[in-house]
């Protein structure tokens, strides 16, 4: 008599936090077939990602799965605006990330800087500082503020864009038509290491 075998061991997919996901086979409410990123196993779990198809993290974290599509974004200039950010004093805590045809910058919901001026009224020191960085870290979540959209797919050029915060919200155009490094530039001078500086709300 043969022993029946185990199930498959499910695809997984760990994110940036830590967090693990299953590949599973679900169903919708009209009972059609998903493939979904669960924290936890549902439906039919899956060994491997079906072709055409790929985990998908956004910037706070959260795991789908989408088809495969041809990138728009070059992984340079997605670099360009992550080095801009790291070069600038006190803006680490941004996140740049592409949307479809765009480069985001988020903010943080919790500011370091805020935090470790916190540290300064509590006991514990420096280790009381590293664990209110991790804190940080970990459960901030980001919101977008800049966005750099590609005007022009053979020059290179963007179109920037930044939040509103007033009226209808949405975006607001501020800058037309430049090359992405001086465009980036631009834009990090209006942001502070607590967010965004008045320049900001002033600017277009």
């Amino acid at each position: 008599m043969n022993k029946k075998s185990d199930p498959p061991a499910p695809g997984t997919y760990t994110n940036v936090r830590g967090t693990s996901y299953f590949l599973c086979l679900a169903a919708t409410k009209a009972g059609k077939p998903r493939l979904v990123a669960s924290r936890s196993l549902v439906g039919t779990p899956l060994s491997s990602m079906p072709d055409g198809y790929e985990f998908a993290e956004n910037v706070n974290g959260q795991v789908s799965v989408r088809q495969v599509r041809a990138a728009i974004i070059q992984p340079e200039e997605l670099a360009v605006v992550r080095g801009v950010l790291t070069a600038a004093p006190g803006c680490e805590p941004y996140r740049a990330a592409v949307e479809r045809d765009a480069i985001v910058i988020y903010e943080p919901s919790t500011w370091p800087a805020e935090l470790e001026e916190l540290a300064g009224w509590l006991p514990g020191g420096t280790a009381m500082l590293d664990r209110i960085r991790t804190f940080a870290a970990n459960n901030a979540t980001y919101s977008p503020l800049v966005r750099f959209v590609l005007s022009d797919k053979t020059r290179r050029t963007f179109e920037v864009e930044r939040r509103r915060f007033s009226g209808d919200e949405g975006w607001l155009p501020v800058e037309w038509d430049l090359r992405l490094e001086p465009a980036a530039r631009k834009a990090v001078r209006r942001l502070g290491p607590k967010g965004p500086k008045d320049a900001f709300f002033e600017w277009g």
